[in-house]
């Protein structure tokens, strides 16, 4: 109560019932939004690239809308399937597998780069579990020199197991059911998280910057507004 006081003895206006409100509808808005994963992205353009040369076939007046479409997304989406991370993203998402393709090259890319990923955690895990052992010094040596069968219990059956073959054989579309392998898991999450990308900010920050000089310092809002929207869509206005 004692915030609220001083916030009106300041003047300062209560949020309005809309300005509450949008949170709220915004956060339902988005939400099917955070469930997309990075893996989504080449199965969606190879399928894209699929209808669209079916209706390629068949199409008459807007053919040339369908060619400008798939000459786009080569051009702008060439990228992606030269991506291992992306191919990989999509392998690991339990909804694609090896199904969202039928180029066989990508799929081995992926499934080359994944274990090349799995090789290098379990060497990292052998080569710490390797210290651990050290560390316990002469007496767990001694112990081992006792015990017979020592080396059989000691031995590390995570490289036996193809925790990737399981997968792809695996039939669940279920995301849960990657967390059956830890390690798949761990990538799974590691790549199909997209990281947001601050670079549009900061350029819109940038042409801020630049039409609110010092010697516009008298401007009305209303103007930088249009000043930033103009020069933003110059390319659009010319």
């Amino acid at each position: 109560m004692e915030c609220l006081w001083r916030v009106m003895d300041h003047g300062i206006s209560r949020f309005t019932d809309a300005e509450t409100a949008f949170p709220g509808e915004y956060t339902s808005v988005m939400k099917p939004m955070r469930k997309k994963f990075m893996g989504y992205l080449p199965p969606t353009l190879s399928i894209l690239r699929e209808k669209l040369v079916q209706k390629q076939a068949t199409a008459v007046a807007c053919r040339p809308i369908i060619t400008a479409l798939l000459n786009g997304i080569n051009k702008r989406f060439a990228a992606v399937y030269d991506n291992k991370e992306a191919i990989a993203a999509a392998i690991l998402h339990p909804k694609f597998r090896k199904t969202w393709t039928n180029n066989q090259r990508l799929i081995d890319t992926g499934i080359q780069y994944i274990r090349g990923l799995l090789t290098g955690t379990s060497s990292a895990s052998a080569a710490a579990a390797s210290g651990s052992r050290q560390v316990m010094g002469t007496s767990a040596e001694l112990k081992n020199d006792d015990d017979f069968f020592s080396n059989r219990s000691n031995m590390d059956t995570s490289d036996t197991v193809d925790v990737l073959a399981q997968y792809l054989q695996n039939t669940s579309d279920d995301t849960a059911c990657v967390s059956a392998w830890p390690v798949l898991n761990k990538l799974f999450v590691r790549l199909n998280t997209p990281l947001p990308a601050s670079a549009a900010s900061e350029r819109l920050f940038s042409c801020a910057g630049i039409v609110m000089n010092s010697r516009r310092t008298r401007m009305s809002d209303a103007l930088f507004e249009e000043l930033v929207l103009l020069k933003q869509n110059k390319a659009v206005t010319q």
